[in-house]
This record gives C-alpha cells, sequence and structure tokens, in this order.
C-alpha cells in the first residue's frame, strides 16, 4: 500500500462473503439480487467465470456498498469452482459424475501440453526454465480472436505472442496483424479486451527482430527453435534483410563499405565470411545494432572524410535477448543503471555497468571492442538479479525480517548466505528487482529494521566488499 501511494480508506476487501451456489446460472441470478440490494462499486467487478484465470480459476468478484456505507466484497461460485480455489485444478479428477469438468480438464490439459511443447523446443534445462518463467507470474491479458476465442497472455504480450498462441504453425507464417480492426505493427502491445486479427502469408518466416518485443515464454521457444533449424542461407537472407533495414534506418548503404572494413568485424566476430556474419545475425547470435555499430565506428577510424556524417546508430537492449546480449555477473546491471557492452568473441554483446572495475581495465586494453548501449525504456515487467550485503547486529535473528522486507516490496530473495565469522555480521542475498527505482525501494525497506545497521549494493554476490576491493588493485 505504501508503494502505491494507498490508504486504509482504499481497501475496499476488508469485510468480504463467499457465495457457494448450485449452477453457474445460479452465479448470475445472486448477483443480479445483491446488485439489487446494495450499489455495486464502480470498476470492482470481475467475471472469472466468463474469462477464468489460467490457473483454472473461476469466480464472481464483486464490491458492494454495504450497511453503514461499509464496502462489502463478495465471490460467488459454484462448489465446483471451490473445490479449485481451494484445492488447486487437479481436484477435478477426483469428482465422479457430480459434476461436469470436461471444460476445466480441457483448459488443464491444453496447459499442460504447452509445457511440453515449451520443452520439447528447448536445448537444454536452463533454457526452458528461461522460457517458462515470464508465464509463471500472475499478471495475464485477455484478447480474442475474431470468432471470439479467449486467447491468455501475460501482461505486456504482442501479437507475435498472440499468434503463437493460437498455434506454432500461425506465428511462423504471420505477416502482419490487425487489432480492433485497424491495422498495428506486430510490436504493439495489446492490452485487456483487444480482438486480434492475424495476417498469415506461406512465404512469411520468423524475422530476428521479434526477440526485441515477444514476451511469453512459448514464443520465446518457438522463435529460437525456428531460428536454430533455420538453414544456413535461410538465415543469411534473414541476416541481411534484417541489417539492411537497420542501416537504411541509419543512412547507411551496406554496399558503400569497404571491404577492408567488413573484414576487421568478420575477424572480432570469428567468422569466415561476410555471409557467415549475416548468418550468424539471423540466428540469433548477434544483435545488429551491434554490428552496424562496429561498421560505422571502423569507417570512422580509417574513411573519415567519405563517412564523417554517419552517426554511430545507438544499441538498445531489454536484457532478454538470448545468446545475443548477455548481462554480466561480475557487476549485474539493471535498468536505470548507466551501461556498456562489449562485443565478445562468439559470445555477442556482454553488457557491463558503466562503473564496473572491469570496464576501466577492459577500455584501456581492447578499446575498440567497447560501446556505450542503452536501456529500452519498456521492459515490461521483466526482472534482474541484484546482490545486496547488509551488515546486521545478529545475522541469524535478522533473516525473517530481512524476508519479510524484501516481499513487502515486492521482490524476492533467490540467494543468500551469512558471513558472522569477523566482528562486522552480514547477510548476503541476491534479490530479483524490474529496475533501478525499484532497488532503492527494496533497500529503504530493509533499513527499516531495527537490527539492521546498513544495507549496500555491490557488484558480485557472495563475495565480501573489502576482498572485492583487494581484487581491484
Amino acid at each position: 500500500m505504501r508503494e502505491n501511494h494507498q490508504s486504509f480508506s482504499d481497501a475496499l476487501d476488508i469485510y468480504g462473503f463467499r457465495v457457494i451456489v448450485r449452477s453457474v446460472d445460479d452465479c448470475y441470478l445472486a448477483l443480479g439480487a445483491l446488485h439489487r440490494l446494495y450499489k455495486p462499486i464502480h470498476r470492482r467487478f470481475k467475471d472469472f467465470i466468463a474469462i477464468p484465470k489460467l490457473n483454472g480459476y473461476q469466480s464472481l468478484h464483486t464490491t458492494v456498498i454495504g450497511p453503514y456505507g461499509t464496502p462489502v466484497e463478495f465471490q460467488i461460485r459454484t462448489e465446483q469452482m471451490h473445490q479449485v480455489a481451494e484445492n488447486g485444478i487437479l481436484t477435478q479428477w477426483m469428482f465422479k459424475n457430480d459434476f461436469d469438468s470436461s471444460d476445466i480438464q480441457s483448459r488443464t490439459a491444453a496447459w499442460l501440453q504447452s509445457l511440453m511443447e515449451i520443452q520439447r523446443t528447448s536445448q537444454d534445462s536452463s533454457e526452458f526454465i528461461e522460457n517458462i518463467k515470464v508465464d509463471l507470474f500472475p499478471n495475464r491479458l485477455y484478447a480474442f480472436t475474431p470468432k471470439g476465442q479467449i486467447i491468455s497472455l501475460p501482461r505486456g504480450s504482442t501479437p507475435v505472442d498472440f499468434a503463437y498462441q493460437i498455434h506454432t504453425d500461425v506465428g511462423n507464417h504471420t505477416n502482419g496483424c490487425r487489432i480492433n480492426g485497424e491495422d498495428r505493427p506486430l510490436s504493439a502491445q495489446l492490452h485487456n479486451g483487444d480482438m486480434v486479427e492475424i495476417i498469415t502469408s506461406p512465404d512469411a518466416s520468423p524475422s530476428p527482430e521479434w526477440l526485441d518485443f515477444f514476451h511469453s515464454g512459448r514464443a520465446r521457444a518457438e522463435i529460437r527453435q525456428y531460428l536454430r533449424n533455420c538453414r544456413f542461407d535461410e538465415a543469411a537472407s534473414l541476416g541481411r534483410d534484417v541489417l539492411e533495414r537497420l542501416a537504411q534506418g541509419n543512412h547507411l548503404s551496406l554496399d558503400a563499405i569497404p571491404d577492408t572494413v567488413w573484414q576487421k568485424v568478420q575477424n572480432e566476430l570469428s567468422v569466415e565470411s561476410r555471409e557467415a556474419l549475416y548468418a550468424s545475425i539471423g540466428l540469433g547470435k548477434d544483435l545488429p545494432a551491434t554490428v552496424i555499430h562496429r561498421l560505422v565506428r571502423l569507417m570512422h577510424d580509417t574513411e573519415k572524410e567519405a563517412f564523417a556524417t554517419t552517426a554511430l546508430p545507438e544499441i538498445v537492449i531489454r536484457g532478454n535477448e538470448g545468446v545475443a546480449v548477455e548481462l554480466s555477473k561480475c557487476c549485474h546491471p539493471i535498468p536505470g543503471d548507466k551501461i556498456v557492452g562489449f562485443s565478445r568473441t562468439g559470445h555477442g554483446l556482454v553488457i557491463h555497468r558503466a562503473d564496473c572495475p572491469h570496464v576501466e581495465r577492459g577500455r584501456k586494453a581492447e578499446p575498440s571492442r567497447w560501446v556505450d548501449v542503452q536501456w529500452a525504456p519498456d521492459q515490461r515487467n521483466a526482472n534482474f538479479a541484484v546482490p545486496l550485503e547488509i551488515r546486521v547486529e545478529d545475522p541469524h535473528a535478522s533473516i525473517a525480517q530481512v524476508a519479510t522486507s524484501v516481499a513487502e516490496a515486492n521482490s524476492s530473495i533467490v540467494g543468500m548466505m551469512i558471513d558472522d565469522e569477523n566482528a562486522q555480521k552480514f547477510i548476503r542475498i541476491t534479490i530479483q528487482v524490474r529496475d533501478r527505482g525499484h532497488l532503492m525501494h527494496v533497500m529503504r525497506t530493509i533499513r527499516q529494521n531495527a537490527n539492521v545497521e546498513q544495507v549496500k549494493r555491490v557488484f558480485e554476490a557472495g563475495i565480501p566488499s573489502d576482498r572485492r576491493r583487494q581484487a581491484r588493485r
């Protein structure tokens, strides 16, 4: 409530009743009777029966002005819906003939099938976890096909996510889209209630550019699977098209770039030919913006007069581009940090905080491989790991307080260790945050505990500050 600037007067669900009825029709009859007796509060009605949550939850939610002006929340559901809400979706298989559970079973089967598809298209367990973790958060939106089918997606999804949710073949041949009857780009963000029409073409195929704006785990897995299986010629053609479009946007012709410049970039990226460089971009191994940036910088160095007016293009990242972009573990950059990128041979772009100790040394040793990078303005609920060092009086007594503070700040702990061998006692944790502002809020919340003496962001997880300083020397 503190984070959302709300007072207790804004809490409308302090008093609540649950109404269990026999059938779905009775749910709506009870709702009508309730609204005749008491005035409903605007925007506090939710119909999870018509549009269930992804986990199978169904119920009618409404808040009314009750006796003496007190807000009261009501949840109206059938006994079958109540069993799912209380015990989970798998309890439906415990029922015999008392209820018709075919609908909820079909939704569960579809969800399990989606997980199996993501597993099939993932190379290993780590990629599988990376692909599904974006679907494990409760924030969802519901969009509709032109025929009225409801498609559930993570909040922040685009028409690309919508297309792959319908079917892999639809996603792989998507050529455009219409949202609420209007032509829109595939990068447009969807909202609740949008009607989305996907335009397909037999000649269309996934583009590496889609990796910049997908949001669902299924879309991520399917796009990467397609690009991995793409033949060399197709990948090279895809990569060249992407690079040409980006070059045109920066008023640059690829044909005007000298062969000596191309050769230097090929050597830096460890590719044998220009076609291999295009294929690397087409397969998502290298960011096209990084390649264009490097080409322009080399032209400035070798052909100063001819290309003096060609500006260095911006490199914008989200942090979830996959193998093309890696967030460095030595400094854990997050949105809001000033960042730079290091072009590492065969490993895409490695992102560091600008104040990372490795950056100063690296720029002295290989200045040509370092580029300025910007965060995309919309991270779409992405989460980033950040290590913190917390000095406390008693580490063991403070663990629960610290964990509670982190949860209250809408974050989570993904790693923890205790250092109580010296005079000063520390708890070192790694938390998940959205950006620098969220991190500051988490740190302020932790500092409010009486046992906490200091909270400090550190570069590497689990390494004491004094040891890091000695290492830098």
